[in-house]
């Protein structure tokens, strides 16, 4: 997710939420109305996730 600003009322976003694997930021909320964007999906992250999951069981 490369925007920086809301979509509907343009103030800017702040991280939300981070991957739980490479801890880049995936979701961000708005500063001016509390909006949330969708999480940004990391389809090589829930690759190793999965296969870390697997493997611990």
């Amino acid at each position: 997710m490369k925007d920086t600003s809301c979509r509907k009322c343009g103030d800017q976003l702040y991280v939300y939420k981070k991957c739980n694997v490479c801890f880049k930021p995936n979701q961000f909320t708005c500063g001016k109305l509390g909006h949330t964007t969708d999480e940004e999906i990391h389809m090589k992250c829930i690759m190793i996730d999965m296969d870390h999951t697997i493997l611990s069981s």
